[in-house]
């Protein structure tokens, strides 16, 4: 069944593709696990997917397996499932579910083994929170993933579009913690000011 999702992966501006999410919905739902690969392979799929019903109802399904996952996800497989959300907005209760759901993988992040992967790990988490607001969920994942975006910041391996990146997910995120974070990579206001 998650195949079938991932080989979405291009098709989420067509409007059949909500036929189609309705049309894998009860599949999906009447699996009893998925591995850690079938759910990062699953969500990634829906990478341009837009809000709709469907996709939200797809979304909450997949909740369940991610917290019954056997296996902690890899450090390249949270960052593909997260990276799933790209197209979705903080009005998609299913999307916000999926980071909660995936927030104890987030830590996976710390072991991804280069600088080069680090950073693309980290633009993919970043692109798919990026239009999921700052509610509590994003901001919980974002203090998860807070420790790596230090690490990649220190190592300097972040390319100048990552950055702005995560300087634009961040800068709404109004907590001590992420407010540091963005100075740390050149966006926000001194400690001074």
């Amino acid at each position: 069944i998650c195949n079938s999702f991932y080989g979405l992966r291009g098709c989420g501006g067509l409007k059949e593709v909500r036929s189609v999410l309705g049309a894998l919905l009860p599949h999906l739902q009447r699996c009893t696990s998925l591995d850690s690969q079938g759910i990062a392979n699953g969500l990634y799929g829906l990478q341009s997917c837009v809000d709709s019903p469907e996709l939200n109802a797809v979304f909450e399904a997949f909740v369940p397996k991610i917290m019954s996952c056997e296996r902690e996800l890899q450090h390249f497989e949270v960052c593909m499932a997260v990276h799933g959300l790209s197209k979705c907005t903080e009005a998609c209760a299913g999307a916000l579910a999926v980071v909660e759901a995936l927030k104890p993988h987030l830590a996976a992040v710390a072991r991804t083994p280069s600088r080069r992967n680090l950073a693309r790990n980290l633009q993919l988490a970043f692109e798919g929170l990026r239009g999921l607001g700052s509610g509590a969920a994003v901001t919980r994942a974002l203090e998860t993933l807070a420790p790596h975006v230090e690490r990649a910041a220190e190592m300097e391996c972040l390319p100048p579009e990552t950055q702005s990146l995560l300087r634009e997910v961040l800068a709404p995120i109004s907590s001590s913690g992420m407010q540091r974070l963005l100075r740390l990579l050149g966006g926000g206001p001194s400690e001074e000011g």
